[in-house]
C-alpha cells in the first residue's frame, strides 16, 4: 500500500534514504512513474503526431526501462 501511495502521489520519505533497499525501491518507482507519464503523453498526442510519435515514444520507453534496470 505504501508503494502504491508513493507511485500515485510521488511523495518521498526522507527517512528511507538511509535504508538502501527502500531507496532503490523509490528509485524504481520514480522510473515507473516516468514510464506511465510517457504512456499518457503518447496516448494523448498520437492523433496529432501520427507515426513519428510512435517511434519516439518507443525509444523513450526503452531508455526508461534500461535506466530502471541499471538503477536496480
Amino acid at each position: 500500500m505504501r508503494q502504491l501511495l508513493l507511485l500515485v502521489t510521488g511523495t518521498f520519505d526522507h527517512a528511507s534514504v538511509f535504508n538502501f533497499r527502500e531507496s532503490k525501491e523509490i528509485l524504481a518507482l520514480s522510473w515507473w512513474r516516468m514510464i506511465l507519464l510517457s504512456e499518457l503523453i503518447f496516448r494523448s498526442s498520437v492523433v496529432t503526431f501520427g507515426k513519428q510519435m510512435v517511434v519516439y515514444q518507443s525509444a523513450v520507453t526503452v531508455l526508461c526501462l534500461l535506466r530502471g534496470i541499471v538503477a536496480i
